[in-house]
């Protein structure tokens, strides 16, 4: 039951975000947890030893506070004491610190933390200026909204993200960032799989937040609309930060596909074809454009039953939107996308694109235009033998629209293995004055498996791409899934019924026909005369009979597909209410996931060797971002001392060359603290 419906049904006057703590409370103590305590609290027993025990660690450390006693002691004794009752013990036993803000130690210990290399990738983010940028679309908005109040109601002006600092927000925003690091797929894992220390260290918050935290952020986030805003901002980010210049043919180069995550609720939301489990599920598509070397630069969210066709020309209007021009010369894409309409749209546009037709556009070699000069050409050849292995026919198609019935003319090159008689087709508006050479264009296809396809299958399954972050439903007036399911058995039963009609016609001409055939027939047995045309009048009725027996079983046919027909219409439960899921949650987070991804990038291209640049994310994440190590801060330098790689020479290798290179860059971090990156040697 939704939680504030509860609460106003019951008469309880609790704020939605207090019932966290309840719950917690219940879950740890029963029902006694419910019972108020406030001003009454019953105090943990502190024995002598321990108080013994807090008497010498203070004379040890003067400076700690009552707080870091309290996880001291407990893992000492197994002893829980409230912060606030361990004060108090502090003041009794006159050990407190002095009122005001403490002195600044020159040099702060050494802490052991868990995934220091996490600051690697966090190096990466800093150069980049990646928090900073979404952090800047976060705050503008709130700004925008403090301004502009009587716009909104009071409950929305409550939200706790509307009064953060910029310093609080980016720490939460790094908090999404580098959960993949930390193995942490959705937001409950900071309840189920608690970060360890190197989060909080990493981000800046020092402790790591927890769930409840984390949980109300990220609900507040989506409530701010700035889903595309962000889209667009880090794409330009993206852009300055790859110096992508755009003035070349390969730089102006994108490739646009779409990847479909199934989505688990209950509601009717909108389906498609799930390729990967090869079912029918509900789901969204995320649309992304990558650039001419596959890096993810735009994401594009939609229901479940778009299609590629819809999503071309928003996506790279977003893009362009993005840069503030014109970029995108070729667009590759796969067979999803073909229309004739799409192909139009181009051609106005002038803009190019490179597809490939599917295999039931096409029958056999005599389907397309071959010019007489144009014969098949090597296209690969054996390296070891030099025997040629592939060839490529560059000729012409005219397509057929399906539903206007225009035709569009492109250009199609077939490409098919030696010895074998299938081919596949790469359709292009790309014309020969641009490209004679049509390898390239067939070249420029195939690497859309290399920069985009293994792009996908990189980011799945380590920055958890198929996970939902959002399945809040927003019923349609319109359920567009059901009309275009009526639309369709209507035009089928249309279609049926002028069959029917069409055939009973025939029957009764035929029947016609016939009757005037039988009075000649009995006319030339009567006279016995003209045999021959007696003959004829017999083979000209069985035709008829045969003809009207064909008819019949026509109308047959058809009555009872009709009647099929009629029962799934009126199957059809046309009040049903079509839902689609508020995406803007959820693009968030495939924002972040794609920046996470971009850092990953930038790491493999500014701070490793060559010979890393295609190593996917998981392995840099186990040799580098999880390598445990130290933190230890001054007023003038933050130090990450990585630990040693005891069986692996070549990784504590590679961790100081990538240490080197991020010292070089001389990065700032946490109010201008510069950021150094050690490894240690033994």
């Amino acid at each position: 039951m939704d939680i504030e419906k509860a609460f106003s049904q019951y008469g309880l006057k609790i704020s939605r975000y207090t019932y966290p703590r309840i719950y917690s409370r219940y879950k740890s103590y029963g029902i006694e947890g419910l019972l108020e305590t406030r001003g009454g609290a019953k105090s943990v027993k502190v024995s002598d030893d321990i108080k013994r025990f807090i008497c010498s660690i203070k004379k040890e450390r003067r400076t700690l506070s009552a707080k870091e006693i309290c996880q001291i002691v407990k893992k000492r004794f197994s002893v829980d004491v409230h912060f606030s009752h361990m004060s108090r013990i502090l003041v009794d036993l006159g050990l407190n610190n002095p009122v005001g803000r403490p002195e600044k130690q020159q040099f702060l210990e050494k802490n052991e933390i868990d995934h220091a290399g996490c600051f690697i990738i966090k190096a990466a983010c800093l150069a980049m200026r990646l928090p900073d940028t979404v952090v800047d679309v976060i705050f503008l908005r709130t700004k925008e909204i403090n301004l502009n109040t009587s716009e909104y109601n009071r409950e929305f002006l409550n939200m706790r993200i509307l009064h953060c600092s910029a310093e609080v927000i980016r720490r939460k925003i790094e908090t999404l960032l580098f959960m993949p690091v930390f193995g942490m797929e959705r937001i409950w894992h900071f309840k189920t799989v608690y970060p360890r220390k190197g989060l909080g260290l990493v981000t800046g918050s020092g402790d790591p937040y927890k769930y409840h935290t984390m949980d109300n952020f990220f609900r507040e986030l989506p409530l701010l609309d700035i889903d595309q805003k962000l889209s667009k901002s880090l794409a330009k980010l993206y852009v300055e930060s790859f110096h992508i210049n755009f003035r070349t043919k390969e730089s102006r180069t994108f490739y646009i596909d779409c990847f479909r995550k199934a989505v688990w609720t209950k509601k009717n939301i909108p389906k498609g074809m799930h390729a990967t489990r090869n079912q029918i599920l509900k789901c969204l598509d995320v649309y992304f454009i990558h650039d001419s070397k596959g890096r993810p630069l735009l994401p594009l969210t939609r229901p479940g039953d778009s299609y590629l066709g819809e999503a071309l020309f928003p996506i790279i209007e977003a893009l362009e939107g993005a840069v503030g021009k014109k970029v995108v010369d070729f667009a590759i894409f796969d067979r999803e996308g073909l229309a004739v309409s799409v192909f139009k749209e181009f051609r106005k546009k002038k803009k190019h694109f490179i597809t490939v037709l599917r295999e039931n556009q096409y029958n056999s070699l005599s389907d397309f235009e071959i010019p007489k000069t144009k014969r098949w050409k090597t296209y690969k050849k054996d390296p070891s033998t030099g025997k040629v292995t592939e060839e490529i026919l560059d000729c012409n198609k005219t397509l057929i629209d399906s539903k206007t019935k225009q035709t569009h003319r492109v250009r199609t090159i077939l490409v098919r293995e030696v010895g074998s008689d299938s081919f596949a087709v790469v359709a292009t508006s790309i014309d020969r004055r641009i490209e004679p050479d049509a390898r390239k264009i067939v070249s420029k296809y195939k690497d859309r498996w290399d920069r985009q396809e293994n792009s996908f299958k990189q980011m799945k399954p380590s920055l958890y791409l198929d996970t939902n972050h959002g399945t809040n439903v927003i019923e349609q007036e319109d359920n567009r899934v059901i009309r275009r399911k009526v639309e369709d058995l209507e035009k089928s039963i249309q279609a049926k019924k002028k069959k029917i009609e069409s055939a009973l016609n025939k029957i009764q001409k035929a029947e016609e026909q016939l009757k005037n055939l039988e009075e000649r027939i009995k006319l030339d047995e009567a006279v016995k005369k003209n045999t021959e045309q007696y003959k004829k009048h017999i083979i000209r009725r069985e035709k008829i009979l045969h003809s009207i027996s064909a008819y019949r079983s026509t109308v047959s046919t058809n009555e009872i597909k009709l009647d099929e027909l009629s029962i799934r219409l009126k199957s059809i439960d046309q009040s049903k209410s079509l839902y689609e899921i508020d995406t803007r949650k959820d693009h968030i987070m495939t924002n972040l996931e794609t920046a996470f991804n971009n850092a990953d990038i930038f790491v493999k291209e500014q701070f490793l060797p060559e010979k890393y640049r295609r190593s996917d994310f998981r392995t840099i994440r186990d040799i580098l971002y999880r390598q445990q190590g130290s933190y230890r801060e001054t007023k003038e330098e933050i130090i990450i001392i990585l630990n040693h790689y005891d069986q692996e020479p070549e990784h504590q290798m590679l961790a100081e060359y990538a240490s080197k290179k991020i010292n070089d860059a001389r990065l700032t971090i946490n109010a201008g603290k510069r950021l150094t990156v050690r490894v240690a040697n033994f």
